[in-house]
């Protein structure tokens, strides 16, 4: 059944909701083969879009996306904040998506640090009253039993979260029927047209055109979508492989200080965050994650270095604020002509890009920020009803520090 309303407030004290947009095909260009662009291209092609989707590297699952697993980081506040409330809701539809692996997920065990903490997250289920098949504490015996290890401490059983293969994901998205992929085609523009968007290459030529874009290029979106006021952090991330007969026989994901996922005979841990600019492996770094892995689950990390190796080395990019970016990308020279205006009414919509999105600074997230891009983004571009409240698509804008920028101008 499909519901209809009109809009017909007694009073107007916000401008009345535009129309669904037309475009003049429905055909859509993603740029970048990454988790992002990926989930993003199945998205749309799964609502009969005609998808284009152009890739910098000879293949696709390169940059950030090339992880042995990508693990599910669900946030959970006492508060139940923006970010809580979106990881939820991306779990719940990656469980729902058809490209996902038949079985049960892994599941994901929060060890506990110490009685402090363990007190803390009690009083959070508390207070949130999330049922036990998404969230429940384990005593120290119980959690032993759903790691597959003697661990030191209980902690919270998250038993929807996974750890995925990345590049089945991909293949799987990009294999939908009406997604066609371009490897070995670096985007150096983004073009508007009158028919929507050209992407060409560094010599102007043409490579692809859309009526629609989305930017799922992780670092380069910024340059590309032209965005000033969207400022990233690039973080490198290191994971390390060491045997799984050095730790024991982990069956589930754990999570506290550091992470780590069973993969066959090995365990993968990680994942280092730090400035540098080398993606080179360092044997130092496979050393600092065992001993952040010891800490949490007891062990001797000079023990399992012997048995370790580097996993994968790579750039994440996250927004300042630790959010995603997703949704329609500003149109800034625009909101900088009218930035009087603009800053005089928060009611006053941003100007956009029309037909331009986002998908990107995923940082950590990836796994779910691709799903939760992959409902979002269609949606939007259908003039469907959103998938979200208007809080979280808020907190997601690819917009949303435009007026900070506008502000830090005016006072210059």
């Amino acid at each position: 059944h499909r519901l209809r309303a009109r809009y017909a407030p007694r009073w107007r004290s916000f401008p009345a909701p535009a129309g669904p947009p037309w475009w003049p095909a429905r055909t859509a260009l993603v740029v970048g083969a990454g988790l992002a662009g990926a989930a993003v291209a199945a998205g749309f092609a799964r609502r009969g879009w005609q998808v284009t989707v152009l890739e910098s590297a000879a293949a696709p699952c390169r940059g950030g996306s090339a992880q042995p697993l990508c693990a599910d980081h669900l946030h959970l506040s006492p508060d139940d904040n923006p970010l809580a409330r979106l990881t939820r809701a991306a779990l719940s539809w990656r469980a729902r998506d058809a490209a996902m692996p038949v079985g049960e997920p892994l599941g994901k065990l929060l060890v506990d640090a110490d009685d402090g903490e363990a007190a803390r997250r009690g009083a959070m289920l508390a207070r949130l009253g999330l049922p036990a098949s998404f969230a429940r504490q384990l005593s120290r015996g119980e959690a032993s039993d759903a790691a597959g290890l003697a661990l030191p401490r209980g902690g919270l059983w998250l038993p929807a979260c996974d750890a995925l293969d990345p590049a089945a994901l991909v293949r799987g998205w990009l294999g939908e029927a009406r997604v066609a992929l371009h490897a070995g085609s670096a985007v150096a523009t983004l073009c508007p047209t009158d028919e929507g968007w050209s992407a060409r290459d560094a010599a102007g030529r043409s490579i692809a055109t859309g009526a629609i874009a989305i930017l799922a290029n992780a670092g380069d979106a910024v340059r590309a979508g032209s965005l000033g006021s969207f400022a990233m952090r690039r973080m490198r991330g290191q994971s390390t492989f060491v045997a799984r007969s050095r730790i024991g026989a982990l069956r589930a994901v754990l999570g506290g200080d550091a992470y780590a996922a069973p993969l066959g005979d090995r365990v993968l841990v990680g994942a280092s965050f730090d400035d540098g600019e080398s993606l080179d492996a360092s044997r130092e770094i496979d050393l600092a994650n065992l001993a952040r892995l010891a800490r949490m689950i007891g062990g001797d990390p000079l023990d399992w270095f012997d048995g370790s190796s580097p996993a994968s080395v790579g750039f994440r990019f996250a927004a300042i604020d630790r959010m995603p970016a997703i949704g329609a990308l500003p149109d800034e020279p625009a909101a900088l002509r009218d930035a009087d205006t603009l800053l005089r009414n928060d009611r006053l919509p941003l100007p956009r890009a029309r037909g331009l999105y986002g998908a990107f600074a995923f940082g950590s997230r990836g796994l779910l920020w691709a799903t939760l891009a992959a409902r979002v983004l269609p949606a939007l571009a259908d003039g469907d009803p959103l998938p979200l409240e208007s809080d979280l698509l808020r907190a997601i804008d690819p917009g949303r520090f435009v007026k900070r920028m506008l502000r830090r101008r005016r006072r210059a």
